[in-house]
């Protein structure tokens, strides 16, 4: 007897899951979920994008001997469906390092397939773009560019350059503070 009512209520049970599962609403798809992405602007800075989370940020300070200056360097950066969204900011003082010079530093990093290098424009300035597949599972796109005394490196790691949440992030990047929430040194959500 105490068999069959276990069984009973198993099957009571199991046909209650697969109702809810039935009538549970679907996950939006990541195409409604671009809807969804909101603009933040960086605290200190005249820069803001769109992410798809509240980003996290950290500030550090780097000398530079030649100036006998303290420069702020600004990492940010958010996470959804796989994907890294990051602005990295490194201030340029009077040296003014130039663009290709920055991008080899930073090729130290990482290896970018030469191949993939374009031209692109970010926000209405002149710069440089490149992607790498050297790992199927890890595709990256870098933008690279120079303005307002800043040395700028957008990235997008997890999905192909073609993927549209990367398409949103590099196209909302705006060089202007524009309205968004603030970011500042924190973790992200």
């Amino acid at each position: 007897m105490k068999k069959h009512l276990c069984i009973l209520v198993c099957l009571m049970l199991m046909g209650a899951v697969a109702q809810t599962q039935i009538h549970a609403p679907s996950l939006p798809t990541k195409q409604a979920e671009l809807l969804t992405w909101k603009t933040y602007s960086i605290k200190h800075e005249q820069i803001s994008a769109l992410f798809p989370t509240h980003p996290a940020m950290t500030s550090t300070q780097r000398h530079l001997k030649s100036l006998n200056k303290w420069c702020t360097d600004r990492m940010i950066g958010a996470y959804a469906d796989g994907v890294v969204y990051g602005i990295y900011i490194f201030e340029n003082p009077e040296t003014k390092q130039a663009l290709e010079g920055f991008i080899g530093d930073q090729s130290g990093y990482h290896k970018w397939e030469a191949s993939t290098k374009r031209s692109v424009k970010v926000a209405g300035v002149d710069g440089t773009e490149y992607s790498t597949s050297l790992d199927e599972k890890m595709p990256e796109t870098v933008q690279f560019i120079s303005a307002n005394e800043r040395l700028y490196k957008f990235t997008a790691t997890g999905a192909p350059p073609d993927d549209p949440g990367v398409k949103q992030f590099f196209a909302s990047i705006a060089l202007d503070k524009k309205k968004g929430i603030e970011v500042s040194d924190g973790p992200g959500l």
